[in-house]
């Protein structure tokens, strides 16, 4: 009988055969669940001698040379393959895996068309056609013809409806080919013929999500629940949803439920720390996130917000603490090294602020407000002459910034440079109209200089 506890013995057999340095009698079938055993533990080099051994016993069997080519092609030694495929079938010419074993060498080589010439030719000669329509449509979905995949893969799943993989792919088919309310109708009718298939109600529920149809995407998420409570996939997308619908007092709920049938993940953690984030509960939020990077010391986004969090209690050193770990984990994220540049501000760190825009301008990211950021707190240190170099930087790659424009002239009659003031105002005023309101809604400590005020007003006089 060919079980586990039969193949084990089997194996330690030949394993005792080995160790003696003996020659003991295995026929065809246990030479196979040996090589299997060694293959798919990983001992290929293993997998491939039981291969050449059996083939010295058997030398007439075409199951040897068939399944060294099969490993052959998993190892992507694709021409040694085709050689043992041609020994194959000198001994079977009509064996319906060294068909098979052909099209998935023309697979790998980017043959696609050849690969699925060769499979629709068996299947008038095999009653396992379900095995071949799964892999024609595996080449089609090579071939980015996703249409005919589903078309295969419905095949498929007509004959295996449990079948987890075709599943899998027909709604990533669905989804390649932006069909959503195909995938609605075409689930919605597998589940009438299939009312107790949780994976068919829970691509349902993702659809619908995709299609922004939360509440549609929750009931069908649920159903999936109520055919197997511990499909914790389930929970974790509709937990999505809530948080779609930005009821985060419900995601959390949701979140927590799942942790009844699956230990929660460090990434789990940082969601539900997220949800209470969006709730303003803050201890709850930091407390998950600390258990996030307890469970997974490289989620940076845990640590990013740890940092966020510490610095508005005030525990500054904390803080630093967490924010240094992000970074280090993923030092070029723009949107990291914002924030960071927020809790420097708030731990009123200007040096570590300049130090990480700098940072941000050597990676290329380009934003008009950054620059005018940055110029702000290298006014705060008085640099003004920096502050309006870094402003230049900004109106090169930035010409069309009324903003920089203006925050520029501001600048320049602050050190009396007026004339240079006045073409950065007319500039800004070229491109919007209201430039000079925004100039004096932006510097209205200028307008209670004597002297700034009057160049001020000429300026408007003349605009």
């Amino acid at each position: 009988m060919h079980n586990e506890k039969n193949d084990m013995a089997i194996i330690e057999r030949f394993e005792l055969m080995l160790a003696n340095n003996e020659l003991y009698f295995f026929d065809v079938e246990e030479f196979e669940r040996i090589a299997e055993h060694y293959f798919n533990v990983g001992q290929f080099n293993e997998a491939i001698s039981t291969i050449q051994m059996a083939r010295s016993q058997h030398p007439l069997a075409a199951a040897f040379p068939l399944k060294h080519a099969q490993y052959l092609v998993t190892l992507d030694k694709l021409e040694e393959a085709a050689i043992e495929l041609d020994f194959a079938e000198g001994l079977d010419p009509f064996n319906i895996e060294l068909t098979i074993a052909r099209a998935t060498i023309f697979s790998k080589k980017g043959f696609h068309g050849k690969a699925v010439k060769l499979l629709k030719e068996l299947l008038n000669s095999t009653q396992d056609v379900a095995d071949i329509y799964a892999l024609l449509a595996i080449e089609y979905q090579s071939m980015g013809d996703f249409g005919e995949a589903i078309k295969y893969l419905k095949k498929v799943l007509n004959e295996f409806p449990e079948d987890d993989v075709a599943m899998y792919n027909i709604a990533l088919c669905y989804d390649s080919l932006e069909e959503p309310q195909n995938s609605i109708d075409y689930f919605k009718q597998f589940i009438d013929a299939n009312p107790y298939n949780e994976l068919a109600w829970y691509h349902l529920g993702i659809t619908h999500g995709k299609l922004k149809q939360y509440k549609l995407a929750v009931k069908a998420l649920e159903y999936s629940l109520l055919v197997d409570e511990q499909f914790t996939a389930a929970y974790y997308e509709i937990a999505r949803m809530y948080e779609r619908q930005e009821d985060f007092e419900k995601a959390a709920e949701t979140y927590v439920r799942s942790f009844e049938f699956d230990d929660p993940t460090g990434y789990i953690y940082y969601k539900l720390g997220h949800c209470y984030l969006q709730l303003n509960k803050t201890k709850q939020a930091l407390r998950y996130f600390k258990r996030a990077v307890h469970e997974d010391d490289e989620l940076d986004e845990a640590y990013l917000e740890m940092a966020a969090i510490e610095v508005l209690d005030g525990k500054i050193q904390e803080a630093m603490h967490s924010l240094n770990k992000a970074l280090e984990l993923d030092p070029d994220n723009p949107d990291y090294l914002f924030t960071a540049i927020e809790i420097y501000d708030k731990a009123n760190m200007k040096l570590e602020m300049i130090k990480t825009f700098k940072n941000i301008i050597a990676l290329d990211f380009d934003d008009d407000e950054m620059y005018m950021d940055y110029a702000e707190v290298l006014i705060e240190l008085d640099e003004i002459d920096d502050a309006l170099y870094i402003l230049s930087e900004g109106l090169a790659k930035h010409p069309d910034s009324d903003d920089i424009h203006l925050m520029m002239a501001g600048y320049l009659i602050a050190v009396l440079r007026y004339t240079e003031a006045f073409e950065h105002i007319k500039m800004a005023n070229n491109i919007d109209k209201k430039a000079f309101e925004k100039f004096v809604e932006y510097f209205p400590e200028l307008l209670e200089d004597e002297s700034a005020n009057r160049v001020i007003q000429q300026i408007k006089a003349s605009l």
